[in-house]
C-alpha cells in the first residue's frame, strides 16, 4: 500500500486470483478491487446450493443471495434473477472518489453504456475492452 492507502502497482489486477494480471507497464494506483461475481440465476436457491457445495462457500445470514468463502475473505458470489452476469468493482472511498475511477478506467479502455439508473445510485456501469458489462461501485 502507499502512503494514501491506494495500492501501488506495476500492473493492473483485474483477475480474481492475486497472482493474475495485465501488465501495463506504468505504475498504477488502484481504488477498486474485484469483491463480487454477480450471476445470472433462474432459480436462486437452486443456484446458491450448488454453488455452496462447489466452492465451500456459505449464505451471508442477512443476504441469502450473496455467497462468500468460509474465511470471509476473497470474492463473494452474488446470485441474481434479474441482473447479467457481470463482475463487481468496488472502490476504496478513503483513496479515490466514483468519478475519478471511472475516468481512469476509461482512460483504460473502457467505455460507458447506456443504463438506467435509480436517483440515488451508487454505481456506473461500464464495457471492458471485450464489451462485458462490470459495475464499478462506490
Amino acid at each position: 500500500m502507499s502512503a494514501h492507502g491506494q495500492r501501488q502497482m506495476s500492473a493492473l489486477h483485474i483477475g480474481v486470483c492475486d497472482g493474475w494480471a495485465l501488465q501495463l507497464g506504468e505504475e498504477a494506483l488502484v481504488a477498486v478491487s474485484a469483491e463480487a461475481v454477480v450471476l445470472k440465476v433462474d432459480d436462486a436457491r437452486r443456484a446458491a446450493e450448488f454453488w455452496a457445495a462447489a466452492l465451500d462457500y456459505k449464505a451471508e445470514e442477512d443476504s441469502p443471495d450473496f455467497l462468500v468463502p468460509p474465511q470471509g475473505n476473497g470474492v463473494r458470489i452474488h446470485l441474481d434473477e434479474r441482473d447479467r452476469t457481470h463482475l463487481d468493482l468496488w472502490l476504496d472511498r478513503s483513496t479515490s472518489d466514483l468519478d475519478t475511477e471511472v475516468e481512469r478506467l476509461i482512460a483504460l479502455g473502457a467505455r460507458r453504456v447506456e443504463w438506467t439508473y435509480p436517483d440515488d445510485a451508487d454505481f456506473v456501469v461500464l464495457a471492458d475492452t471485450e464489451g462485458n458489462l462490470f459495475c464499478v461501485i462506490a
